[in-house]
């Protein structure tokens, strides 16, 4: 656990300084407006990316773990439905761009952005990779891609290149990432010839995909809906001054992330081994979150402002008022994160289901209430709100999460102190 926590420790510092100084500098070169548009089309491609992943993410991984013979007819399984479905929503972004094609509409930055998904669909490369804690190999090819996505964008910035091929930057990450995993493949993890498309596997795959694809959905518009709304229905100027704020928060946000990759196969062998050491995991991993959330919450609630500005300049002042607001989103994704690795282990797919729609269906609601009268800063507002309908809301709809929901709040009430 030392040895993934470590490899992933350093992927995510290193994810989170060439995104920040990356993202800082595009905003800079493109101005509020074409980078609050830009932000609103990776956002578009965002929530089509909840539909690409078919939410096989962590279902091949155990799969994959139970059955390490079968692996090359589970990769390959995974990898023609994935690629099938993503190609058809790539189809579909060209159509739309071509339906509006004239003046004012976005050129080719939808379907440029929208290439991700089809190259995407190589991940389930990495769900091996997973599998067998081989984090090094993995964490290396990811790295390449940032690093390869941070060259590109500075290129473009020196050049001068126009906004749509601002787009190539995420898939460019995601081409070299696919390039590698093919490589490892090919060498090292039994070739493509063991790969074998198996109709009886898509089936499973896909019963017990689905509802995680509803949910993933769910909760990539709860995410990604409020630049979406922002840029429908106050322009590309409020979205950028959103979209700069959102950035940083999103730069703190990796420690939970690594938690829940980290706690997932603790919490599997502690449940199967021991009731009372798996609540006692689970409560920890809820105190580190409260901790991870509050550490990185106050600096930017009281230091926002002023560092928005350092950053991003005096035409993103708006963002650095944000900001205080946005922080608090921190402490709320964090404990979402951690509750995340409890609901996987619990296989507790119909219920994350409800509460993901439940959670973007209220964002979605109050964004329309709250945007045309506030702006960015109610978009803010109704994202706090129905992440805490995710979170909090149907907890009670469900033994399991009842428990669950105390441990939450326990480690809430008292970070420092551990489970009786």
């Amino acid at each position: 656990m030392i040895s993934g926590g470590g490899w992933l420790g350093l992927e995510q510092a290193l994810r989170m300084g060439f995104g920040l100084v990356g993202g800082v500098w595009v905003a800079r070169h493109l101005g509020p407006e074409d980078f609050g548009l830009l932000s609103a089309t990776l956002a578009v491609v965002a929530v089509l990316g909840g539909l690409a992943s078919l939410g096989f993410n962590t279902i091949l991984v155990r799969e994959i773990a139970q059955s390490p013979e079968r692996a090359g007819e589970i990769q390959a399984t995974g990898f023609f439905l994935k690629l099938a479905l993503s190609t058809l929503l790539w189809l579909g972004c060209v159509a739309v761009t071509w339906s509006e094609a004239g003046d004012g509409a976005p050129g080719a930055l939808l379907p440029l952005a929208a290439l991700v998904l089809v190259f995407q669909s190589m991940d389930v490369a990495e769900r091996r990779l997973q599998a067998q804690a081989e984090w090094r190999r993995l964490v290396l090819i990811r790295c390449a891609g940032v690093i390869a996505s941070f060259a590109l964008r500075a290129t473009l910035i020196l050049v001068n290149a126009p906004l749509e091929y601002f787009a190539l930057a995420g898939v460019c990450e995601v081409m070299i990432a696919a390039a590698g995993l093919a490589a490892v493949t090919r060498r090292g993890l039994g070739g493509f010839a063991a790969w074998c498309f198996c109709a009886g596997r898509a089936k499973a795959l896909l019963k017990e995909g689905l509802p995680l694809m509803g949910a993933g959905l769910a909760i990539q518009v709860q995410a990604q809906s409020d630049q979406i709304m922002l840029v429908a229905l106050q322009g590309g100027e409020e979205v950028g001054q959103y979209s700069a704020a959102l950035r940083i928060v999103t730069v703190f946000a990796f420690f939970p992330m690594v938690l829940q990759t980290l706690s997932v196969p603790e919490l599997a062998r502690a449940k199967a081994d021991d009731v009372n050491l798996y609540r006692r995991r689970l409560h920890r991993l809820y105190r580190l979150a409260v901790v991870a959330g509050v550490a990185t919450a106050a600096p930017l609630f009281w230091g926002g402002p002023t560092l928005v500005v350092w950053l991003f300049g005096d035409a993103y002042a708006q963002a650095g008022v944000l900001l205080p607001l946005f922080s608090l989103r921190l402490l709320l994704a964090s404990l979402g994160v951690a509750r995340g690795a409890f609901l996987n282990t619990e296989g507790m797919a119909r219920f994350v289901l409800i509460t993901a729609v439940a959670g973007a269906v209220v964002n979605v609601g109050l964004n329309l209430v709250f945007i045309p009268r506030w702006g960015a800063t109610g978009a803010i507002v109704a994202s706090l709100l129905s992440f805490t309908v995710t979170t909090f809301g149907f907890e009670w709809t469900d033994p399991r999460a009842r428990r669950n929901l105390r441990l939450m709040v326990a480690a809430m009430l008292r970070p420092w102190r551990s489970l009786d």
